[in-house]
């Protein structure tokens, strides 16, 4: 399977007043996220599903993708992939769709970087650090009895 894990875009983090899930993409982001999508259709990537975390960041960035992308089904919503999810919660994200040929995961820093340093090098100390709306490509297979792979490609902005 391809995995795409995917850190949000650019949000305004400038107003005081609103609560971490309120914050939505600047304009910036929303550019950039776009400008992402384009080159990963152009990649071929071709989702068979996009799962993002339930944060108003994240659910902007995954429809912004999934129109870039041409994906035609439901963006699944899910707090297993929020910034602060546990390892487990994320690993058993991505095990319940191994099946599929390609997955696109919407979330954030730490949590993204860290799952892909794990499924890369099989390692839970370490994240690997991750630039807004930045994706990289994953091609797992299971690995006595894990989900591990190397990096095929890395866009961002």
């Amino acid at each position: 399977m391809l995995l795409a894990l995917m850190r949000h875009g650019a949000y305004n983090d400038s107003i005081v007043a609103l609560q971490d899930a309120d914050r939505t993409l600047t304009e910036q982001g929303r550019v950039e996220t776009a400008f992402v999508g384009s080159i990963l259709h152009e990649k071929e990537l071709h989702p068979s599903k996009i799962i993002s975390s339930s944060l108003i960041r994240a659910r902007q960035t995954a429809e912004i993708m999934a129109e870039a992308l041409g994906y035609g089904g439901e963006i699944e919503i899910t707090d297993e992939i929020l910034p602060a999810a546990t390892m487990q919660e994320m690993y058993e994200t991505v095990l319940r769709y191994a099946a599929l040929e390609q997955l696109l995961i919407v979330g954030h820093m730490p949590s993204m970087g860290a799952l892909a340093h794990a499924l890369i090098a099989g390692t839970e100390r370490v994240s690997t650090s991750m630039e807004k709306s930045e994706v990289m490509g994953i091609e797992l297979h299971l690995e006595a009895e894990r989900l591990r792979g190397p990096l095929v490609w890395r866009v961002s902005a």
